[in-house]
């Protein structure tokens, strides 16, 4: 976290008001052990100033206009559509258009070239909850037991239980469904994002939150940060969404914790904050 953010993430809890400044996890029950100091600033990699040479431009050639940058709404606005993000055509075929039930989606996903061998993570919950939570790829502890089980799955609970969503009220699932050690290819994208689509299809939830940069950009395109879409109220395959830091970061970063339970949340306007 730079300067310049910092000081907007303090702004934030100011206007917040200093009830709503955490000390702990903010969506975990109070603990009675002393809080060892976190500081909330992150390590940034200086980078060598390189002196760049000014080229003159004839008078003849024409500039060429710098594109304008996407406005963020504020919660009454409109949320922003997947294809308002989208900068570039896809073209790529969809294997998945003609599945027709959740059960067929995972046949097909199981046989699909980029997954055959591998074991694939099942999307788990109820249809039509609340919240649809996706988050990048998976772990190897998600393969065992539920989702609430595992350090992260039991982060979330706790987070959306303050929001007054029960896990019953949670579909868990991943972008990339299987266990990978490095990042998916981006020629892999739409067909990922293909599957999210059908699977939202089917699935029905109120909310989508996305988890993470690597998911997100998945979603919404290679070209697109965190930090420019984070809390704002968006929508993909006609779903409400909202992207909020990775859960895995959140889990040893109490600062990203604050900050997506103090801004990101209140900023998209899809949560009653209960607390």
């Amino acid at each position: 976290m730079n300067v310049e953010e910092l000081r907007d993430y303090l702004e934030a809890q100011i206007e917040l008001g200093t009830a709503e400044i955490f000390f702990d996890e903010p969506w975990s029950l109070p603990k009675k052990k002393t809080i060892p100091n976190v500081s909330i600033a992150r390590t940034i990699e200086e980078k060598p100033v390189v002196q760049e040479r000014v080229l003159q431009v004839p008078s003849s050639v024409r500039r060429i206009p710098e594109k304008p940058s996407i406005q963020k709404p504020n919660s009454t606005q409109e949320p922003l559509s997947f294809s308002a993000l989208q900068t570039k055509p896809l073209n790529v075929q969809n294997d998945f258009a003609s599945v027709n039930s959740l059960e067929e989606l995972y046949v097909r996903i199981e046989h699909h070239p980029m997954y055959q061998g591998k074991k694939i993570f099942r999307g788990c919950g109820k249809f039509s909850p609340k919240v649809f939570i996706l988050l990048d790829f998976p772990l190897p502890e998600d393969f065992s037991g539920t989702w609430q089980n595992t350090p992260v799955g039991q982060m979330l609970e706790r987070m959306f239980k303050a929001l007054s969503i029960p896990s019953e009220e949670c579909y868990f699932s991943y972008m990339y469904k299987s266990l990978t050690d490095r990042v998916p290819s981006p020629l892999l994208d739409t067909t990922l994002r293909n599957i999210l689509e059908k699977e939202l299809f089917f699935i029905k939830p109120e909310i989508l939150v996305v988890f993470g940069e690597l998911a997100m950009r998945q979603v919404f395109g290679r070209d697109k940060s965190l930090r420019q879409l984070a809390g704002l109220p968006l929508e993909f395959a006609s779903t409400r969404t909202v992207v909020l830091h990775s859960a895995k970061e959140m889990l040893s970063n109490v600062a990203l914790k604050k900050e997506t339970w103090n801004i990101f949340i209140p900023k998209c306007g899809f949560f009653e904050n209960k607390n």
